[in-house]
């Protein structure tokens, strides 16, 4: 006001307009959001802080505690997302809400050596009905391998070919030993998938049961590719059914591997589409039933072109795998 206005200088604003770089092999964390919100997931937000006593049921490992904490349930940093998704879960099971799916994205922490560490992760939570209740579908309560399709759903998302995941075996003691499942890719521990151990479920009340999963978000960011169009054939596929025996213990996933990696370029796609055990097969061995989809870009397909991959198929199964032809 005492210098003027309009002795004031004029300049037109200056605002850069560089682009930053972005990675093409890397999914965003919006997008990991907005799928399993897509499949039917609601976002949860917790305190990083949890109750010591509660986290003690899942994890051994020594957390983070507070010197001054909010309360005397907030007193220990988190060593994971599940509890706060569990009690999450629980909140509203007991409050007539019986079909729940939740999931967070946030940090956890931890302390090795002395020295704290924080890394991100993703976890999800989901129990009851299949789908809302309605009079089309008979109501069927979720289980393991519909836990393992959203887990497979985001894997694919990532640009994770679900056929290089091994689902093994998962130790943890909270987890139920028969429907937990450890995941791996290339030798690189990705998460776990399960359900609550029996015990732990009739201690926490919990009316149906109850399957979490959790990753370590940095080690499932970082595989998207670039889409790339590859031609339709335009000639017919042509499936065989192959039947096989072999120990239960070999798992299913390995089975597949056995399969592609011996059956060539002309084979598209295999799935294992019965299971069986008890009469005329082995106590302690299992049935399993394939479809092999062949198709050529080339020319249709002959029984006798057929039959090589299918040979090369049935020896490596039952050379390697001790598999035998039902």
């Amino acid at each position: 006001r005492l210098h003027g206005y309009d002795n004031l200088p004029v300049r037109s604003p200056k605002l850069p307009t560089g682009f930053k770089p972005k990675p093409e092999n890397k999914t965003p964390i919006a997008r990991i959001r907005d799928h399993l919100v897509s499949i039917g997931y609601h976002e949860a937000i917790h305190y990083s802080f949890v109750d010591p006593e509660f986290q003690r049921l899942f994890f051994d490992d020594a957390a983070i505690l507070l010197q001054n904490p909010i309360a005397s349930d907030m007193a220990a940093m988190r060593l994971s997302l599940l509890p706060g998704l569990i009690r999450s879960a629980l909140h509203n099971t007991r409050r007539q809400q019986p079909r729940v799916r939740l999931f967070e994205i946030g940090a956890v922490f931890a302390t090795s050596d002395d020295v704290h560490d924080q890394h991100m992760r993703v976890a999800g939570l989901l129990t009851g009905h299949v789908q809302p209740e309605q009079w089309a579908e008979p109501t069927t309560d979720v289980d393991f391998f519909h836990a393992k399709g959203h887990i497979e759903s985001l894997l694919t998302l990532c640009g994770i070919d679900v056929r290089d995941v091994i689902f093994a075996p998962c130790e943890k003691s909270w987890l139920h030993p028969g429907q937990s499942a450890s995941i791996t890719l290339h030798g690189k521990h990705l998460g776990i998938l399960g359900g609550l151990h029996p015990l732990l479920q009739r201690r926490l009340d919990t009316p149906k049961a109850l399957f979490v999963f959790e990753f370590f978000l940095d080690e499932l960011m970082y595989y998207a590719r670039v889409p790339s169009a590859k031609p339709l054939s335009k000639f017919p596929k042509v499936r065989r059914d192959i039947a096989i025996e072999l120990d239960k213990a070999i798992p299913a996933n390995q089975v597949s591997a056995m399969i592609y990696q011996s059956a060539g370029d002309l084979l598209i796609d295999a799935d294992i589409f019965d299971y069986y055990t008890g009469d005329h097969v082995a106590s302690d061995n299992k049935s399993l039933a394939i479809s092999l989809s062949f198709q050529s870009h080339a020319t249709s397909l002959t029984d006798d072109m057929i039959q090589v991959p299918y040979d090369r198929i049935l020896s490596a199964l039952t050379t390697q795998l001790g598999a035998r032809l039902r």
